[in-house]
């Protein structure tokens, strides 16, 4: 065979042949539970999301493993599954009043690159009073031959913030004399 003729044969054969891959990428579509709503009572959801791509191979998700989020931490697996934990030490969270919210968006994304936001709603709760702890001098002895003041002092514990006083009472009526208090707990009878 005639050696231009071959090379002609040869370019031709190689001219129909593509080098690159002819077929787009279709992007992936995301469905399922895509957001979340919890307080710090109930700081865990798991869920589930199902990626579909026309493309072979590429209906999965980058998985994550304890991403550390704005106010926790999230966990996603190829097939979908999961789970946010809030971080219920975090001072944001904390702090939330019963009638404010916070938000956590985290980006996942499909094999094929295309991404999707999960959305978790942190609600604030009412806040709970917890009962303050009385202790120091609570009784006190008069006889009729004193005529001094009884003088004495009472402790206050309380974990709730900025709770920890007395309200203060001055010179108030009582059935054998008056009595006093100041919000650090000193007494005067």
């Amino acid at each position: 065979m005639d050696k231009k003729l071959l090379s002609t044969l040869v370019l031709l054969a190689l001219g129909g042949c593509s080098t690159s891959d002819d077929a787009e990428n279709t992007p992936a579509t995301f469905s399922g539970v895509s957001s979340a709503v919890i307080d710090i009572n109930v700081p865990n959801s798991n869920n589930a999301l199902t990626v579909i791509d026309e493309d072979e191979g590429e209906a999965n998700i980058v998985s994550q493993t304890n991403t550390k989020t704005t106010y926790g931490t999230f966990s996603i697996t190829e097939s979908g599954a999961w789970t946010y934990e809030l971080d219920v030490t975090n001072s944001d969270v904390t702090s939330l009043t019963s009638d404010a919210t916070l938000t956590d968006f985290i980006t996942i994304t499909s094999k094929d690159g295309t991404t999707s936001v999960i959305e978790v709603t942190i609600n604030g709760i009412a806040a709970v009073n917890t009962a303050a702890s009385i202790g120091g001098d609570m009784t006190a002895s008069i006889n009729s031959d004193n005529v001094d003041d009884v003088t004495g002092s009472l402790t206050i514990t309380d974990p709730d913030t900025d709770e920890a006083q007395v309200e203060a009472q001055t010179d108030m009526e009582t059935t054998y004399g008056t009595f006093s208090i100041t919000t650090t707990g000193a007494l005067d009878l």
